[in-house]
């Protein structure tokens, strides 16, 4: 009989309860969704080999994972050459009925203002909103003051906004 370490039966229930978030938090990177799946097991792989090395005292097993998510994601850009924008949706739960189409449309839209955006910013707004991180959390990650992350935050949000507006202008005049 094999026993189970409490850490890694730890490590798997909060992964189980974080896989969404980090394949969010690769499509929004800018990866296609079976890239994400992909890097989310490998994070998981990675995590489960690096146990040993997760110290609670020094950030929340979330906040370790998305490290692992986060390290992986720019060892892969590193690795290939530049990025094409994502021209797919992101998935929802629930497939879209037809009267839905201009969301998925406007989804489209987002996702595409969104990979416009500065590096930094594409990183800090895929850790917040998919990835469900508190400022707090994502200063840890990325070595910043909770107070920067809520200025990155607005700034690239602002930015985005900007974005979606002209957009909207464009499709206005045609």
């Amino acid at each position: 009989m094999v026993r189970e370490n409490p850490a890694t039966r730890e490590l798997a229930a909060q992964f189980d309860e974080l896989t969404a978030a980090l394949e969010k938090y690769f499509r929004l990177s800018g990866f296609d969704e079976a890239s994400a799946a992909d890097l989310t097991a490998e994070v998981f792989q990675r995590s489960l080999l690096a146990k040993n090395a997760y110290d609670p005292r020094r950030a929340s097993l979330k906040t370790w994972l998305f490290a692992i998510a986060r390290n992986l994601a720019i060892n892969v850009w590193k690795s290939r050459p530049a990025p094409e924008p994502v021209t797919e949706t992101l998935p929802d739960l629930a497939p879209l009925p037809e009267e839905n189409l201009l969301r998925e449309e406007r989804q489209q839209e987002l996702i595409e203002a969104v990979q416009t955006l500065e590096k930094r910013d594409r990183e800090v707004l895929a850790l917040k909103f998919a990835g469900g991180m508190s400022n707090r959390e994502i200063g840890q990650l990325l070595g910043l003051r909770p107070n920067h992350v809520g200025v990155l935050l607005y700034r690239a949000l602002h930015q985005l906004k900007e974005k979606l507006a002209e957009r909207e202008g464009e499709s206005d005049a045609v």
